[in-house]
């Protein structure tokens, strides 16, 4: 990628990825210090132009063991929705060139015009994710946890990578899990589930909860009682946590867990999925 191609990804993903207002626009120190650190690789930041005049950009997500890619960050400049659809047909080619199996799509649930153009290209809805957050004032509620409930506190914990997120992520993620280095350090297994934990030496007050399902065949199904969860909380807040950031399913009966003990949702996001044929 040339510094002129850089300069206009940059300035797409800029105008087009909603952003809260704290954050800074991305720079192009940051691309570089993401690619230095094997986080990101130039040659998957892809702009479509429209004659000389850049339209849409992308990043790009390629598993080779799950023989997928996924498009992230996906964005257009205001007034040219085209060229985000000459960006998707552009990655279907090429993924058929390359015998990948599948494309898909992480899209807000707050971009309806972009989940629309992409499902005119037949993807469908393959899974849903639900942001919540929590700031705990107080100590949690002590309750005994259930008893085929077990908890794990983790000295060595493995990092929050993109890929437990599954390519949910902005590139503003990216640069914070660059510089947090977000480890697994509590974890509470029930019959049903996984919920992990992870902190930061960096921001001690602040840490991330994911959840999954025991079983391989379906990770997203799954029940979680509310004197766990608390336990958990209870756990973080003794290591000085205030604030928790959570990323769960969306089945209502998981999502009234999570209020009932002080989450609020964020956003919601969908993966739009497509079957490539051979």
């Amino acid at each position: 990628m040339t510094s002129g191609q850089e300069d206009n990804w940059l300035r797409i993903y800029n105008s087009s990825i909603a952003l809260p207002s704290e954050c800074a626009p991305l720079s192009a120190r940051d691309i570089d210090s993401l690619a230095q650190n094997r986080l990101l690789s130039l040659e998957n930041l892809l702009v479509a132009y429209r004659g000389r005049t850049p339209s849409a950009a992308c990043r790009l997500v390629i598993d080779p063991a799950s023989s997928s890619v996924l498009m992230c960050d996906l964005g257009s400049l205001p007034g040219r929705p085209e060229g985000a659809r000459d960006l998707i047909d552009h990655v279907i080619t090429q993924a058929r060139e390359m015998r990948i199996a599948r494309v898909g799509v992480w899209v807000d649930g707050s971009s309806e015009s972009l989940a629309n153009l992409v499902s005119s290209f037949s993807f469908d809805v393959r899974r849903v994710r639900v942001r919540m957050d929590c700031t705990m004032m107080s100590a949690p509620e002590r309750t005994a946890a259930s008893p085929t409930s077990r908890f794990s506190h983790l000295t060595d914990g493995r990092p929050l990578s993109e890929s437990d997120l599954e390519g949910r992520t902005t590139m503003h993620d990216l640069i914070e899990y660059n510089e947090m280095m977000w480890r697994e350090s509590e974890r509470l297994t029930t019959g049903q589930a996984v919920v992990s934990a992870y902190t930061s030496e960096k921001s001690r007050t602040t840490a991330w909860m994911l959840t999954r399902g025991q079983n391989p065949a379906n990770q997203d199904t799954f029940n979680i009682e509310e004197r766990d969860l608390l336990a958990l909380m209870t756990r973080l807040y003794e290591r000085r946590v205030r604030h928790i950031r959570a990323e769960t399913v969306p089945e209502y009966a998981v999502r009234r867990v999570f209020s009932s003990v002080g989450f609020e949702p964020k956003k919601s996001c969908f993966l739009l999925g497509l079957e490539l044929l051979y």
